[in-house]
């Protein structure tokens, strides 16, 4: 079976998402508008996959990355402000779950706080989320401020949830450029794929960031933003899963 991958700019893809998913904008488009945009979104996905050398760089991208127990590096049970750990790559301290090193983590539970990701730019870091409901009243619940890739696997039968604060606060050391732009934000390339499901919760600004490149290779997404759903800079891939967006 050829696969299609998707590499548009962000609002192709998130009038992609709302059609797929009957997701309506605002302002209520006519059935003929519709039927425009979707034939624009099907002359694109045939020109990226008749185009052999950008399928081929867009493919080289894409992680096919598959999740096994013996895998695990690190497991980490959150409870509301405590963090159990277990392994070697983490460390927890005032509500934050700091990783900073190459490996496999394996996180379930629930913690009013956030999660942040500082490894090596040569690091490749895979979470898998099993069933977590994050969410922090002051900041952004997931940030990657490095890391050579992140790829968030979102464990199957499970669901995952993110929820920031309506107003970021500026971290001490730290400036307003600084400060991240949506709910779940990387500065590198970051990639989610698994069976499971995510939920954004963004009530300040955009759902979920990748300030490199943005890919998608499988899961279920229901993300409510304050602005944008997703934001890549360098690129926003997706080559399968279930997308239902409302943004304002």
């Amino acid at each position: 079976m050829k696969r299609k991958i998707i590499s548009l700019s962000v609002t192709a893809i998130l009038a992609l998402s709302m059609i797929l998913t009957g997701c309506k904008a605002k302002d209520s488009t006519k059935e003929q508008e519709t039927q425009s945009v979707n034939n624009l979104i099907e002359s694109a996905l045939e020109s990226i996959n008749n185009n052999s050398e950008a399928a081929k760089a867009l493919n080289c991208k894409v992680d096919n990355y598959t999740y096994n127990e013996a895998d695990i590096t690190c497991y980490i049970a959150l409870n509301q402000d405590k963090a159990s750990i277990s392994g070697d790559g983490a460390g927890f301290k005032d509500g934050v779950l700091t990783i900073n090193s190459a490996g496999t983590y394996k996180i379930s539970g629930k913690l009013n706080g956030r999660i942040e990701i500082d490894a090596s730019k040569d690091d490749t870091v895979n979470i898998v989320l099993d069933g977590v409901d994050i969410s922090c009243d002051s900041y952004a619940p997931f940030t990657v401020w490095q890391a050579d890739k992140t790829i968030v696997y979102l464990n199957g039968d499970t669901t995952n949830e993110f929820s920031d604060a309506a107003e970021y606060t500026t971290l001490s050391g730290t400036t307003d450029d600084d400060t991240p732009t949506a709910a779940v934000f990387s500065k590198d390339d970051i990639q989610f794929c698994g069976d499971g499901t995510l939920i954004v919760n963004a009530s300040c600004n955009d759902a979920i960031t990748g300030k490199d490149d943005l890919i998608f290779v499988s899961g279920t997404y229901k993300i409510t933003a304050n602005d944008d759903g997703l934001v890549g800079k360098d690129s926003v891939i997706i080559e399968n899963g279930s997308f239902n967006m409302e943004m304002e």
